[in-house]
């Protein structure tokens, strides 16, 4: 029979009767799990591939929980704290955050769920092991804070729309100067000062008129000659 994490994997990916597969056809099926089926079913399995890493833990906490808080989270816990302290005199290593981690599941099996749990352990960490929180604290995200509680995301997002369409404004009026009189204007104003020039088509037509009337003259001076 196929191991728990073969079939709750393949009924993740819509397997049916896995109960019945052995650990031998579990896996072949695990191996060939994009052969043989339509576009749309590809498509289907190809995004709860990308989907199960994120979600097993939680569909599945007593097979896939540890690896998700001593793996992923753990490594964006210790990024956090890198984020905040710089220059601590013991170094944070796995086992230390596992350590902590631990002590907060033992208070709360489903902290790590809830909002703030970063927060959560780096107090925690302060007290399990100060050395790892004693550095120099960066002060750059909260310069970041409090500069967008000073001033609105929406606020800032307007000032910049409203900005644009001034730009847009100005370059528009620029434009419309640089543009001029029109064709016709500029015509007008030419026929009332005596040096009126035709438009470029009735130059065109005369250039083609007079290129037919020299072809003319050549065949007729030919036909002349060959008498």
């Amino acid at each position: 029979m196929a191991t728990r994490k073969q079939a709750v994997y393949l009924e993740y990916m819509g397997f049916k009767d896995v109960h019945l597969m052995s650990v031998k056809e579990a896996a072949e099926a695990i191996n060939s799990i994009f052969d043989g089926f339509d576009w749309e079913t590809h498509i289907w399995r190809d995004k709860r591939v990308r989907s199960w890493k994120h979600e097993r833990h939680l569909l599945y906490p007593d097979l896939y929980l540890d690896e998700f808080l001593y793996g992923d989270f753990s490594e964006r816990l210790h990024q956090f704290v890198r984020a905040r302290v710089t220059g601590a005199k013991d170094h944070l290593n796995k086992a230390r955050i596992k350590t902590v981690i631990k002590s907060l599941l033992a208070d709360d099996p489903e902290w790590w769920k809830r909002d703030g749990n970063e927060e959560r352990f780096f107090e925690r960490l302060g007290v399990m092991y100060p050395g790892c929180v004693d550095g120099t604290v960066k002060r750059k995200r909260k310069r970041i804070t409090a500069a967008l509680e000073a001033e609105p995301v929406e606020s800032d997002f307007q000032q910049r729309i409203d900005q644009r369409q001034k730009t847009a404004e100005v370059w528009t009026t620029i434009d419309v100067e640089r543009v001029g009189p029109s064709v016709e204007t500029l015509e007008a104003i030419r026929r009332d000062s005596g040096r009126y020039e035709p438009d470029s088509k009735y130059w065109r037509l005369l250039l083609f008129a007079a290129a037919g009337v020299l072809v003319l003259l050549a065949v007729l001076v030919a036909f002349s000659l060959s008498k």
